[in-house]
């Protein structure tokens, strides 16, 4: 029987940490983190839960999985894991993020304090900014990662997670105060390097378009991300490109 892979972010740990640098457009990178888990689908887990009888199939666990609270939910939770990987890319907008590291020990001395006084127990301290990360449609769906190109939410292997390139789209607004709006892309696709020089070792004109649809065609899954993250942010918005 298959079983779904979610997301599995703990209570203030985020999912990016994206610096750019632009004006019309720039650049952009930082680091991406995934967290999540299998659930446990063995019959025995199932009836030891006393929360899925008369449910044979993987929709119908599934789906009485999303309708339960979150104590209920973690009756068939298998371990967490997570996987960190570095990304660089292309942002567009007006943003500056990235001029900010400088200030690193001193923000950290002056906002961690703050913060972790005004948001206890709800975000979680990153570097310059405190932040919160998780499934944008968690509500509905428990942060799943959807399978695509012929995947299934159920056919996805989760051991496979970090060996796969990722591609993220990133939407983001915000001063002081930011939102993100995250759509990640998993797959087996050449990463962005192989893509942006030619064999001449000279810039490929073409190279992101190329990428572009080997993402599209090679991804298995993908996953909205829904983030927001608070502390020295300065005032900006940009979409951002980025993967491994």
């Amino acid at each position: 029987m298959g079983s779904p892979i979610i997301m599995a972010y703990d209570s203030g740990e985020s999912f990016s940490s994206i610096n750019t640098l632009t004006l019309g457009v720039g650049v952009a990178w930082g680091t991406c983190l995934i967290a999540y888990r299998n659930l446990d689908f063995r019959r025995e887990a199932l009836d030891v839960s006393g929360l899925y009888v008369g449910l044979s199939t993987d929709e119908e666990i599934f789906n009485q999985y999303c309708n339960l609270d979150r104590e209920s939910r973690e009756r068939i939770h298998l371990p967490r894991r997570t996987s960190t990987k570095s990304v660089h890319g292309i942002s567009f907008g007006l943003n500056a993020g990235g001029a900010l590291d400088l200030f690193d020990s001193v923000s950290e001395a002056v906002l961690r304090p703050v913060f972790r006084e005004l948001l206890s127990n709800t975000v979680g301290l990153s570097g310059l900014t405190v932040g919160t990360a998780g499934g944008f449609m968690n509500m509905f769906d428990a942060g799943v990662f959807h399978g695509i190109n012929g995947h299934t939410n159920f056919s996805i292997n989760i051991n496979n997670f970090p060996t796969y390139e990722y591609c993220l789209v990133q939407f983001g607004v915000g001063a002081l105060v930011s939102a993100a709006l995250n759509i990640l892309l998993i797959g087996n696709f050449r990463n962005l390097t192989h893509y942006i020089v030619d064999v001449n070792n000279m810039p490929d004109n073409f190279g992101l378009v190329r990428y572009l649809y080997n993402v599209m065609t090679m991804s298995r899954c993908y996953a909205v991300i829904g983030e927001a993250s608070a502390g020295l942010i300065l005032p900006g918005g940009s979409v951002n490109i980025v993967a491994t």
